[in-house]
């Protein structure tokens, strides 16, 4: 599988955000799981003040697009975005799968 991400490109590194995703699609995880679960470790690293929101959330936004060798795909962030894919009928916008409601500034 594949798994690439923007925003914030120190928290995706700083855990390994894309290597884990990729490594649990190895292990047989869905691509949307494996995406969750890779938010999910940045929102519990995301503990400097700076990087947090008012509602003790990070102030920015990472979104991570995966792809399974099986053609399986998911586009997942912490906050509301949307990706780009491919299907039978040509390029088409998707939203991505939110861990958290709002934007991150709120």
């Amino acid at each position: 599988g594949a798994a690439g991400s923007t925003g914030r490109g120190e928290a995706n590194l700083y855990g390994l955000s894309s290597f884990r995703i990729v490594e649990q699609l190895r292990r047989g995880m869905r691509p949307k799981d494996a995406g969750m679960e890779a938010l999910h470790r940045i929102k519990a690293h995301t503990v400097e003040k700076r990087l947090l929101n008012g509602r003790g959330l990070p102030n920015f936004n990472v979104a991570f697009y995966v792809l399974a060798a099986d053609g399986a795909h998911a586009g997942v962030s912490l906050y509301a975005s949307t990706y780009a894919a491919c299907d039978a009928n040509g390029p088409v916008t998707l939203k991505t799968e939110a861990l958290f409601e709002g934007r991150p500034f709120d």
